[in-house]
């Protein structure tokens, strides 16, 4: 882990033979260098990161480490169904695995385009008109599953409430 995790620094820096004791900010790590460091690792790893994992003096080791308790994490969550079709159309548009509830969109390195193609997906999946306003209350798999539920036509919320379930018809999600 602490090699590669040195190799994406390596790169990001434009440096050769990063020890991993090395800090950040002393070999002159920069805002734009710890974004492509984060988005790369988030990547790589499949895992979400935010800026934060790296800034107050990290050192590849330390980061190696963090990553490692973030791949280790608690036990999988077991979503309800309309958060768990999202996380699926996310880990299959931004090609990463393990989207929890409250990842962000754009902190797993999802951008405009990726946006466009996961809100047309949903669009597919849900049988709803949505865009990307979707994301106004939210870049999270909660917060979109949320608006999904409140753009449902009233009927199917109706027999959502009544029944506590979903279930699947080929691709989609009905109440």
């Amino acid at each position: 882990m602490e090699q590669a995790v040195a190799e994406i620094w390596e790169s990001a820096l434009g440096l050769s033979k990063i020890g991993i004791d090395d800090d950040f900010f002393d070999l002159g790590g920069t805002s734009l260098a710890l974004i492509t460091i984060v988005m790369e690792m988030s990547r790589r790893f499949a895992i979400p990161l935010d800026t934060s994992i790296v800034t107050g003096g990290a050192t590849v080791s330390a980061l190696a480490r963090a990553v490692q308790e973030k791949m280790a994490g608690p036990n999988p969550q077991v979503l309800p169904p309309v958060e768990q079709a999202v996380a699926e159309i996310w880990e299959s548009t931004l090609g990463v695995s393990k989207v929890g509830i409250d990842d962000d969109f754009f902190d797993l390195g999802g951008t405009s385009l990726a946006l466009i193609n996961t809100v047309m997906e949903m669009s597919k999946r849900f049988d709803l008109p949505l865009d990307t306003s979707i994301v106004a209350g939210g870049a999270t798999v909660s917060a979109l599953a949320r608006a999904v539920k409140e753009k449902c036509p009233a009927r199917i919320r109706k027999a959502r409430r009544l029944s506590g379930q979903w279930r699947r018809s080929g691709n989609r999600l009905w109440a």
